[in-house]
């Protein structure tokens, strides 16, 4: 039985999704949205302990993200980063901002945290996008 993903393919996906994983220490850093974030979530930075077993979990996702991904960038024949740049970018737009805007109208979410969070994952996406398209360049 063949796999569906060739090792070339992982380390491709991995570095996705490494990259996707280091753009949230950026976004969520003091330089852009750390302090109006930890403000809507009433946070101190007491309260944000590293916790390995919480960032593994969450690489894992982005992994799975990048899986997905990957099988989009297949699927459009896409070889450039710009390429998939747009893509990964459209598909945040497209799933992330419209079903976690849903969930946060009925959570009544402040809108600044949907932004933030939500702007994330369409900015993680597109720069996974390009690290994929660039990947198959």
């Amino acid at each position: 039985m063949d796999s569906l993903f060739s090792l070339d393919d992982v380390l491709i996906i991995t570095g996705a999704a490494i990259v996707y994983f280091v753009a949230g220490a950026f976004w969520y850093s003091p330089m852009l949205f750390a302090k109006p974030w930890m403000k809507r979530r009433n946070l101190t930075k007491e309260d944000l302990k590293p916790n390995p077993v919480l960032y593994l979990k969450t690489f894992g996702l982005q992994f799975a993200a990048c899986c997905s991904l990957y099988v989009f960038i297949m699927l459009f024949g896409i070889t450039t980063g710009l390429s998939g740049l747009i893509l990964g970018a459209a598909c945040g737009a497209g799933f992330i901002l419209t079903t976690s805007g849903i969930t946060g109208l009925f959570a009544d979410k402040p809108p600044v945290l949907f932004w933030i969070d939500s702007g994330y994952h369409v900015a993680g996406l597109g720069l996974a996008g390009f690290t994929l398209g660039l990947g198959l360049s």
